[in-house]
């Protein structure tokens, strides 16, 4: 985690002295004998041609995502340019035609672009429009096409997906092609997202993070997805990317903060489940902090309804007290939030930056919430077992 990370733990150049003849200047009248046409050329930035077939695009507007995740087929084609391209007067083999086709109706997205490769590595390839004579109604006209451009992303030399770039409005479409999931064989993982979001925040890109936690956000959202995360092994990384979604919400709706509060919390009280070190202990003890303090309101819901029917059962009625059911939503957050701010406030004390200022009103109040001092942890972690398990199941029917 890179929050624990934190808490514990040119080359020189030769110099060759010139001999007096070699220093001495030339005469005026001497000549360059070397011409700029003899220089060598720069290798020529190229693209192999390719088709890729994406299943479902994203758009943005401003770096934030709108209209949602479309689930529908597009094909980016990206050609030589051999011998020129209908509407335009190409000069033969100079860059790229790039064309995007609707999968539905086998018809242009929008009309072939020119374009050349401004730049290239082994991951992403940039294109970018450039001054072409284009056919219009009046005749035959110099357009600027530098306001579009494509972003070709690469892995092991195979197109992974494409972003289409429209400067002058800011819009950016992301095509990409994300592989079915596998209720049985479980063959998509969602460990590169989650890497991905937990570094963005750490390099406190909000905008881009919010963008990738809406990609993680429409990826769960899917029949049998529930799979991803019951199935996933880091789950106390996945809790903190669950409580980022509560603590830079941007969809703002009660009932996705339910859910995002309960998968928080499932996670977080599974990997308890596995916690050896004092330093497993006070990771799975800060996320639990973090989720009942950004998800309080949002755990109500779903705990009230556990209670509930806990209280009518002849055997899980006691593994509730007598106050979590007088008291019940409320009474069993604080009491997890005194539990985990128990376990993290020595640390806390040592780095008070580890709680921020927001939440140091909530943690000095759980942290002295005394009225849970007699609960033994064992009865704790025994709570947050069986309301993981009910979480879980509803997760694995999903």
């Amino acid at each position: 985690m890179g929050l624990l990370d934190f808490i514990f733990g040119k080359k020189k150049e030769a110099r060759t002295s010139m001999s007096q003849s070699a220093a001495k200047p030339q005469t005026t009248t001497s000549r360059q004998t070397t011409s700029a046409s003899s220089a060598p050329k720069p290798a020529e930035l190229s693209i192999a041609p390719f088709v890729f077939e994406s299943n479902q695009h994203q758009r943005y507007e401003n770096g934030n995502p709108v209209k949602g995740l479309q689930e529908c087929p597009r094909t980016v084609k990206v050609e030589k340019n051999v011998n020129g391209c209908s509407g335009y007067q190409l000069k033969n083999g100079d860059g790229y035609i790039v064309r995007m086709i609707n999968g539905d109706t086998g018809q242009p997205q929008m009309s072939a672009k020119p374009m050349r490769v401004i730049k290239s590595t082994t991951t992403e390839v940039t294109l970018r429009g450039y001054m072409v004579s284009a056919q219009t109604p009046f005749g035959y006209q110099d357009i600027d096409m530098s306001d579009y451009g494509l972003s070709v992303f690469l892995k092991n030399g195979k197109v992974t997906k494409c972003v289409l770039h429209m400067y002058d409005r800011n819009v950016d479409i992301e095509y990409r092609k994300e592989i079915s999931i596998n209720t049985t064989q479980n063959t998509y993982t969602i460990k590169p997202d989650v890497d991905s979001i937990i570094s963005i925040f750490e390099s406190g890109d909000k905008s881009l993070l919010q963008s990738k936690l809406y990609q993680l956000y429409s990826k769960l959202n899917k029949p049998g997805s529930g799979k991803l995360i019951t199935g996933f092994s880091e789950k106390d990384r996945l809790s903190e990317v669950f409580c980022l979604c509560l603590q830079y919400d941007w969809m703002h709706d009660n009932d996705i903060r339910e859910v995002w509060a309960e998968n928080g919390f499932y996670c977080i009280a599974e990997y308890f489940k596995k916690a050896n070190t004092k330093q497993d202990f006070f990771a799975a003890a800060l996320d639990l902090f973090l989720i009942c303090a950004y998800g309080k309101h949002n755990l109500y819901p779903k705990f009230n309804d556990i209670l509930r029917k806990a209280n009518l059962h002849p055997f899980h009625s006691s593994i509730f007290s007598i106050s979590n059911y007088n008291g019940g939503a409320e009474n069993l957050v604080r009491e997890f939030m005194f539990f985990s701010a128990t376990i993290i406030s020595p640390v806390v004390k040592m780095h008070p930056e580890v709680i921020s200022t927001s939440l140091q009103t909530e943690y000095n109040k759980a942290k002295t919430d005394f009225e849970f001092a007699s609960v033994s942890p064992e009865d704790i972690l025994k709570k947050m077992s069986f309301i993981s398990s009910i979480i879980g199941s509803i997760l694995e029917d999903y």
